[in-house]
């Protein structure tokens, strides 16, 4: 009782402070710990992924509440083809069924939100690509809001390709080598539009191969905390926007929170509405 009154009144301190400040437009989620959560209460892995969806269609909730416009979330790693065929099984189930989901989900159509795929889709399975494929049909016309499901990606493989259509583009006279820039390089990626705010769970401090273009080059500021995904809430989610914008002096560092911040030469804010109430492992962990 009193631990649910104490998170309450931290909401909604935090909530005040958001409401005379600013919010990143985009934000990108690495979901780390399903698996470690799962394995700390001893339940199978399955179970983990299962609860971590939960989690993800209530941070969905709280991202629309502030003001967030452009959500991307590292559902499924390049890395994560490398566990074991069984587990993979399970999760493809669950990435499947959530697609399904979303695209019925009246969420997303009353708040007209544009849901799209991101990375190597070719190498998901055809019951992943065709249920993503419904969610992107069946919002496709949306452009209020967008929701980026990061699925066999990679960011080191991104980059590779996108220099690989350079090169192809100016060899085919579509580009000259002297107009190659970064906005050549940003409209030739799989997710084209600059990150703001970049938030891991799960107790790493890195970025696992996520967005190296779209974040680190664009400077934006990441926040890190221990809890596993499955147990992310609310306030935690709130904490790491306030992060961002209370982050004004342009400074990169990491205060006593726990929560680090990038130095950026640009912000690209949106003002917020009225608001009411030590294994290491890749995404989806």
């Amino acid at each position: 009782m009193l631990r649910s009154l104490a998170r309450d009144a931290y909401e909604a301190y935090l909530e005040r402070r958001l409401s005379s400040s600013d919010v990143p437009r985009h934000v990108a989620v690495v979901q780390d710990g399903n698996r470690r959560h799962a394995l700390s209460k001893g339940e199978e892995p399955t179970k983990g992924h299962e609860e971590g969806a939960e989690t993800t269609e209530a941070v969905l909730d709280w991202a629309y509440e502030v003001g967030v416009e452009e959500m991307t979330l590292y559902a499924f790693s390049t890395e994560n083809f490398e566990r074991d065929d069984d587990e993979l099984e399970e999760l493809f189930d669950i990435i499947a069924d959530k697609l399904d989901e979303l695209a019925d989900s009246e969420k997303i159509h009353d708040r007209r939100v544009r849901v799209r795929g991101v990375g190597d889709l070719s190498r998901l399975p055809e019951r992943v690509r065709d249920a993503l494929t419904r969610v992107e049909n069946a919002t496709e016309e949306y452009r209020q809001h967008r929701l980026n499901v990061a699925l066999a990606y990679g960011g080191r493989d991104e980059l590779v390709e996108t220099a690989r259509r350079i090169a192809r583009d100016v060899e085919e006279g579509r580009l000259s080598p002297e107009s190659v820039d970064a906005s050549a390089v940003s409209s030739r990626l799989r997710l084209g539009s600059d990150i703001d705010l970049v938030v891991r769970t799960g107790g790493e401090h890195r970025l696992s191969n996520f967005v190296p273009w779209q974040a680190r080059g664009a400077g934006a500021e990441v926040y890190f905390c221990d809890t596993y995904w499955p147990s992310f809430e609310r306030h935690e989610f709130l904490k790491a926007v306030e992060s961002y914008s209370g982050d004004s002096d342009g400074e990169g560092d990491r205060d006593d929170g726990g929560r680090r911040t990038v130095a950026s030469e640009e912000r690209r804010r949106t003002p917020v509405p009225s608001m009411t109430k030590p294994e290491v492992e890749e995404p989806a962990d």
